[in-house]
């Protein structure tokens, strides 16, 4: 019930969402450019076995370790590393390079998630810190993929 509730307000903020993308496409080409991705979207994207979602800068930094870990560990092992903002993204491109995928996240709407999905078909999925995305876990659980926190303080 509380998730339903979460999706139904989420639908009803999707305008000011879309006006609010908008306004940042206008100032930011790096929103311009890339918003399809917003709602799984977007270039054409490879398969991975791992999703880690890190929302900013601060996220990509907790997460560096772990990636470069798993990339000398496992050279095969295709990775999607997701964020939500621009400078985000672009330390994942200075750390990482081309050795992982980089892709704005979706929002937490169902069928962006699954679009999302389809798309990349993880098996696992590394949520950075306290990123709790209610409908990004319920799809994921209900594809089957793993779900992780990493870096995580509850209280």
């Amino acid at each position: 019930m509380t998730r339903t509730l979460y999706t139904i307000l989420l639908w009803l903020a999707l305008p000011v969402l879309i006006i609010r993308l908008g306004i940042r496409a206008i100032r930011n080409k790096a929103y311009r450019h890339r918003w399809p991705e917003r709602f799984g979207g977007g270039k054409p994207a490879k398969a991975c076995q791992l999703w880690v979602h890190a929302v900013s800068v601060g996220e990509v930094n907790a997460a560096t370790p772990l990636i470069h870990h798993l990339l000398e560990s496992q050279p095969a092992l295709e990775i999607v590393v997701t964020t939500m903002t621009p400078t985000g993204a672009q330390r994942v491109r200075d750390t990482f390079g081309t050795a992982v995928q980089h892709r704005y996240a979706p929002y937490d709407y169902p069928f962006a998630i699954n679009r999302f999905l389809r798309r990349f078909r993880p098996q696992a999925l590394v949520l950075m810190e306290t990123e709790i995305w209610p409908n990004i876990i319920a799809q994921c659980f209900a594809g089957d993929i793993a779900v992780v926190m990493a870096n995580v303080r509850l209280s």
